[in-house]
C-alpha cells in the first residue's frame, strides 16, 4: 500500500461515506438524466403488455356465460 508521504497523489479516506462520495461527485448529472431516462423507456416498456394482457382477461371474463 502506497503512503501519503512517499505517493503525495494518495488522498486518505476516513470512511465509506467519504469514498463514495468521492466517487459520485466526478459522476455527471447528465448520465444519471439519460440512465434515468432508458430505465423509464424500459419500464413503460414492460408495462404495455402486461396491461394488454390484463385486459384480454377482463374481456374474456365478460364473454364467458359464468351463470
Amino acid at each position: 500500500m502506497l503512503n501519503p508521504s512517499s505517493a503525495p497523489c494518495v488522498k486518505k479516506s476516513n470512511s465509506l461515506r467519504d469514498i463514495s462520495r468521492d466517487y459520485f461527485d466526478g459522476e455527471s448529472n447528465r448520465e444519471f438524466v439519460t440512465e434515468a431516462a432508458v430505465a423509464g423507456t424500459l419500464i413503460a416498456m414492460a408495462i404495455v403488455p402486461i396491461m394488454a394482457g390484463l385486459f384480454a382477461v377482463i374481456q374474456l371474463l365478460h364473454a364467458l356465460p359464468l351463470l
